[in-house]
């Protein structure tokens, strides 16, 4: 998003993002559920033989449960409405924060004990995607290529292509960083292709969301 508004002047809102992203989400929720009932036999056999079970969480207090279900639906409900209150994204992002750590959910043990190595990853990852804009490099792979003369689909689609490919081999956030501004830069080299070059940038964000193959891909996995 960033990006977008600093090379393209394209401002795209949490409300804005949502409505684009929540269509294929969905559309890979239905796949997958098609394929796990298709796939997995029913019943407790079926679920114990698709894979070992998970262990049972500690049962949290009521209260917890309360306190992070207000504080969820809060922080979404103010990134949806950002066109009428006017605060930022990374602002809205510290709500949890503060409640969690003010009414205790988030204890200091748990805070240290947060995986700070991935944190130092997707931060450098950022980091990556602004040096290739600072310096320049990010134009100078696709000057003169045939990228900026691909019609604007073929353009999202292999730009997509490339990024389920190379963030399925490392972080999906460095691939997006690193791919986003070469996308931008070769849309901007072709005749009238600002708008080909946004397409293809959101492209690489939806496509990099997908990269579940190795544990590289995302720290969730």
């Amino acid at each position: 998003a960033a990006l977008l508004a600093e090379q393209a002047d394209t401002e795209i809102s949490f409300a804005a993002w949502f409505g684009i992203g929540l269509p294929p989400a969905l559309i890979l929720a239905a796949a997958l559920i098609t394929v796990l009932v298709l796939r997995v036999p029913r019943g407790a056999a079926g679920l114990a033989a698709a894979g070992p079970a998970l262990p049972e969480a500690p049962a949290a207090p009521r209260w917890e449960v309360i306190v992070v279900a207000m504080t969820l639906a809060s922080t979404f409900g103010l990134w949806l409405t950002q066109d009428l209150h006017g605060l930022p994204t990374p602002v809205v992002a510290v709500v949890p924060v503060v409640l969690f750590t003010a009414t205790g959910v988030l204890s200091v043990d748990a805070f240290r004990s947060l995986s700070w190595d991935v944190l130092f990853l997707l931060a450098g990852g950022l980091v990556l995607g602004q040096m290739l804009v600072d310096t320049g490099l990010a134009a100078w792979p696709v000057s003169g290529s045939a990228a900026a003369t691909l019609a604007p689909l073929a353009f999202a689609f292999a730009a997509g292509v490339a990024a389920v490919v190379f963030s399925n081999v490392m972080s999906n956030t460095a691939a997006a960083n690193v791919l986003v501004p070469l996308v931008l830069s070769a849309g901007a080299a072709g005749a009238g292709a600002a708008e080909a070059g946004t397409t293809a940038a959101l492209a690489v964000a939806l496509c990099a969301s997908t990269a579940m193959a190795l544990p590289v891909a995302t720290p969730p996995n």
